[in-house]
This record gives C-alpha cells, structure tokens and sequence, in this order.
C-alpha cells in the first residue's frame, strides 16, 4: 500500500512492520530549555519514526516528514512500541501521513503556558501529535485530557510498554 502526499511516495512495506519509535530530544538552544524549564523536564521536542520517515511537529514548519539521517549528532532517548495488530497498525500509519502538512500549533503552546486545555484538530505541536497517535494505536488507554508535554508522553509510553512509570 502507498500513500501519496505532496508528491512524496512513502512505502509500508520498507522497514520492519508494525515498529514505531518515539524519540525524545533533549535539546540545549533557547526554546528549548525554556520548554524544559516550563515543563519541569528533561525533553523538549518528540519526534515519531515510523516506515523509515521521522514524521514531528516543528515550530515553524509545522508537521513534516523527513528520513532519520535527520537525527545524527541529536541527544535523544527513544522508545520502540511493536504493534500486533496489523490494521490498527496501518490505519495509524495512514492517519499520521494525513497530518504532514498542517501547520504548527501556536495557540495551544500558549495555552500549554496558561494551564488552559484547548485544542485543535487541524494544527499541531509535538507532543500533542504524539499522544494523540499514541492514544490511537492503544485503544484501552485514554488520550491526555490537558495538553501533554514531551515529558509527560514519555513516561505514558514506558508505562505502556514496561508497566511501571519510572
């Protein structure tokens, strides 16, 4: 199966199926660590890799799709979710393919700053795709009711896969 978008071909069958990777950037420039300062964390920026792509929501660029080279010389920690169930698998992979292309989701930083629980299906911000394609994939577990941070997704991903919140 192929999707097309933007006049980009991405293939499922190109890498091992049903393994998707979150990876979690510690990143070290001014926006950055003010992310990190506001979130009490260790994480700035999540990015999904899935089908060879590593597909993020950036600031000022929106959601992208770009190959893994892109994380050469980055301090991150990932984590690897196996997805048994091939359908499930697929319609999450045609879901996030959807995304690439909307814009950056600016209001709701703001509104991530003020406490406030506003969002917008047609715009995002890293960790909110996340947890959304993340609450997708695990259909008994709940998408965060507030706005989730990178680090708050990171430790709702361990807690899935190791069953322990550490």
């Amino acid at each position: 199966m192929i999707s097309y978008l933007r006049g980009k071909i991405m293939e499922k069958q190109t890498i091992k199926p049903n393994i998707i990777k979150f990876h979690f950037y510690k990143g070290t420039g001014f926006v950055s660590k003010l992310i990190k300062w506001r979130t009490i964390s260790k994480y700035s920026h999540v990015a999904i890799e899935i089908n060879n792509r590593i597909i993020e929501a950036k600031e000022g660029q929106g959601v992208i799709a770009r190959v893994p080279s892109c994380l050469t010389n980055k301090e991150f920690d990932t984590i690897e979710i196996k997805v048994v169930d091939k359908v499930k698998f697929n319609a999450f992979y045609d879901f996030l393919v959807l995304q690439i292309g909307k814009p950056y989701d600016w209001e709701a930083i703001f509104n991530f700053i003020k406490n406030w629980d506003k969002e917008n299906p047609n715009k995002w911000f890293c960790s909110e795709l996340g947890d959304t394609v993340f609450s997708f994939l695990i259909t008994k577990w709940e998408k965060e009711k507030n706005l989730v941070s990178p680090e708050l997704l990171y430790h709702r991903l361990k807690y899935y896969k190791y069953g322990l919140n550490n």
